[in-house]
């Protein structure tokens, strides 16, 4: 019965989140205007486009590989099984809501080796919590530099205190482990039996993969490839910029990036629609830009973006063997075999 009701109430808050993305998208098409919208869109040079879509997926790539780095001290999963499985997880942001992609991306993995599925999720959430860091202080940064919305800077600031409270939580959980776990036993022995071993069986595990880095090499390895990450970004959006005749300073570029990462950490229906195109058009006119070609730009980079995931993430869906079964608003993700 408690089940039903949580399916329930969850499929209501699916429902608001499709309904203030499709909105907000509707919104940003209709302020462009779309006659000239499809104008802007005709005209952009599709040969430039082409020749940029190497530079994503290095960039995934380069994301596997930085991953691999936090999965290490728990086992050592190829570079395939990585990018397969993180790529599963994009796929499934693209087609879920709430960001359920980061659960089947932990599943996916944990189904081909034998690393626990929670600390597989620890080392996920690290690495979003870098992510995030990073595109907060960038945005920070350049804050001083160019004229923002102030709704922005607001979330700027939530975000920054957000990721800030959650790493110095993680910090504490991984150098005083003994604390959560009593924490969640109080909690835990409130619970039926059944789910108090399942429970703290979790929370050990979880605590394991926030066990990262084995050494400062590993570290400074993975703040270099999270710099090269987000400047194959960087990269990826000034060339699609100029596709569509848009010049802006790389600092610019960068602020519009950063803006579409915070964007992404927004409630929001499957892939992000909506709100993602709203916060790049918001950023793009404040620098200057028309409303129709700052439109075009963030309806093109937005759909190259998912459509590149999707396409990639759907053959490493069929390699990893996994389905994904969304029921009643949520996620069933069933293994059907294994290719090893």
């Amino acid at each position: 019965m408690a089940n039903t009701s949580f399916r329930r109430r969850q499929g209501h808050y699916n429902w608001v989140l499709l309904a203030i993305s499709l909105g907000l998208f509707s919104w940003v098409l209709w302020y462009a205007g779309l006659s000239e919208l499809i104008k802007y869109l005709r005209a952009a040079d599709y040969s430039l486009i082409l020749l940029a879509i190497p530079i994503p997926l290095v960039g995934l790539m380069l994301r596997a590989i930085r991953w691999r780095l936090l999965l290490l001290p728990l086992g050592c999963p190829s570079i395939a099984v990585s990018f397969s499985s993180m790529m599963l997880g994009y796929l499934a942001n693209n087609l879920l809501p709430m960001r359920a992609g980061e659960v089947v991306r932990a599943y996916g993995l944990g189904q081909r080796t034998s690393i626990s599925k929670s600390a597989v999720l620890a080392t996920i959430v690290v690495e979003r919590l870098v992510d995030g860091v990073v595109m907060i202080l960038v945005l920070s940064l350049l804050f001083h530099v160019f004229p923002m919305p102030n709704w922005l800077r607001f979330a700027a600031i939530a975000g920054g205190a957000l990721f800030s409270g959650t790493a110095i939580a993680l910090i504490i959980a991984r150098r005083r482990p003994k604390r959560p776990v009593e924490i969640s036993r109080a909690f835990l022995s409130r619970l039926p039996s059944r789910w108090q071993l399942q429970g703290a069986s979790l929370v050990d595990n979880f605590l394991l993969g926030l066990t990262s880095f084995r050494s400062s090499t590993d570290a400074l390895n993975f703040l270099l490839l999270t710099v090269a990450i987000w400047g194959a970004e960087i990269l990826w959006f000034w060339m699609v910029m100029r596709a569509f005749g848009i010049s802006l300073p790389v600092f610019a570029v960068a602020l519009v990036v950063a803006a579409g990462a915070v964007a992404t950490m927004i409630p929001a229906s499957p892939g992000y629609v909506g709100t993602y195109e709203f916060v790049l058009v918001s950023v793009l006119t404040v620098l200057g830009l028309l409303v129709a070609p700052a439109t075009a730009f963030a309806v093109a980079i937005h759909g190259l973006t998912w459509l590149i995931t999707s396409l990639i993430g759907a053959v490493c869906t069929l390699n990893l063997g996994v389905s994904l079964k969304p029921t009643y608003g949520g996620l069933e993700a069933e293994k059907l075999g294994s290719t090893d």
